[in-house]
């Protein structure tokens, strides 16, 4: 199939990318931004809506206080993400993600090593 072309989770794919690979597969000539909106439609429909995702959020509060009487559980939108680039032979970036627990311990949430800090990576992040 065409599309397995494009699924490599190992590959970041540009519109750029997009755009070779349509002219050559199948000598369709599109414009960089028709790449980047099918690229993000396609993300979208592989991997889901963040909002979507975050709407979920309570839900799975609601599950863990269930599951864990008598803990305190609560859910405040705050910033709690960064990123930094790395230096050295690979290069790259790290994004993180923490929060505080009652007694003020920072705790590590997630954490990964991405190519660039872009839309396409924080969203696969917080996924």
């Amino acid at each position: 199939m065409i599309l397995d072309t494009f699924v490599d989770l190992a590959t970041v794919y540009t519109p750029k990318d997009i755009v070779k690979g349509m002219l050559k597969l199948h000598d369709v000539s599109l414009t960089y931004m028709q790449a980047w909106r099918a690229k993000e439609k396609a993300l979208k429909i592989l991997c889901g809506d963040p909002a979507e995702s975050y709407a979920k959020l309570p839900g799975y509060l609601y599950i863990l206080e269930q599951t864990y009487p008598g803990y305190v559980l609560s859910l405040k939108r705050k910033e709690v993400v960064d990123g930094v680039a790395l230096r050295g032979v690979y290069g790259g970036t790290m994004l993180t993600a923490s929060t505080m627990d009652p007694r003020g311990h920072v705790l590590p949430l997630a954490y990964a090593i991405v190519n660039s800090e872009n839309d396409a990576s924080w969203t696969w992040f917080f996924k």
